[in-house]
Order: structure tokens, then sequence, then C-alpha cells
């Protein structure tokens, strides 16, 4: 319904010369639906009596648990910071601008964390030293 709004806001001048905002809204509205429910992020959610098994499902996914469990453990911020550079790939800038604080405190962060998994994964993961920018170089 937002969006329908947001559109109607946009186009209010050209719905209300022709008379038809009614139209509008409705035709908005219908496109709108269809959008949504095209898109494939759209998850599909059925109804189950029992709960799934979040292990097991991760494993199938190739979701590492024990790096799960290592960044939760993680203080909130610092998990924040780490995710948000390392998982989702954000620059030093932009991190800086969603968690709301410098981009000194989101290097800091993202190095004490990524310090932190290192020595909680130590014996089941390989966390790299350094991750390297330069193609060829080694770490």
């Amino acid at each position: 319904m937002q969006i329908v709004l947001v559109r109607l806001y946009l186009s209010w001048g050209r719905a209300a010369r022709r008379g038809s905002v009614d139209a509008y809204v409705r035709r908005s509205l219908v496109n709108a639906f269809i959008d949504h429910r095209r898109r494939p992020s759209v998850s599909r959610e059925k109804a189950t009596d029992e709960l799934p098994d979040y292990p097991a499902r991760a494993a199938e996914e190739g979701i590492d648990i024990e790096l799960l469990d290592a960044l939760r453990a993680l203080p909130e911020r610092m998990r924040a910071a780490v995710v948000l550079r390392h998982v989702i790939g954000l620059s030093i800038d932009d991190a800086a601008d969603a968690l709301k604080c410098s981009t000194g405190t989101v290097k800091s962060q993202t190095a004490r964390g990524l310090d932190k998994l290192r020595e909680s994964l130590a014996d089941t993961v390989t966390v790299p030293v350094r991750l390297s920018i330069y193609e060829g170089e080694a770490p």
C-alpha cells in the first residue's frame, strides 16, 4: 500500500487532471501486487505442524554452523561491522554510514572482530590472516 501511495503522490497532477484518481490507485495497487508476487526474493511460506531442523537445513545450504555461532558470540556492534564489511561486502564508508559511526570505528571493530573469530575458530576453520587485493600477492 505504501508503494501505491508514493506512486500516487509522484503522479498526482497527471491523475487529477484526467479525473481518474480512483482508477489510477486501483491499477497501481494491482500492478504493485503483481510486481511483488513476481519477485524471486518473496518467500512462499507454508505452515507445518513441526519445527524445521535448523542444523540440517543449514548443512544442506552450505552454512557453517561453527562460524554462525562464533559470529553470535561477538558483541553486537563488532558483529555488525564484520558482517557489513565481509559478508555483505560494503565499503568502509558505507558500513560507517550504516552503523552511524566513523570510518576508524568500522576499521577497528572489524579488525578486532576478525581477531576474535580467528581465536574462536582456530581449530575448525582457517581464516586468512590478510586478504590480498592484488592478484598474485602472497598473504
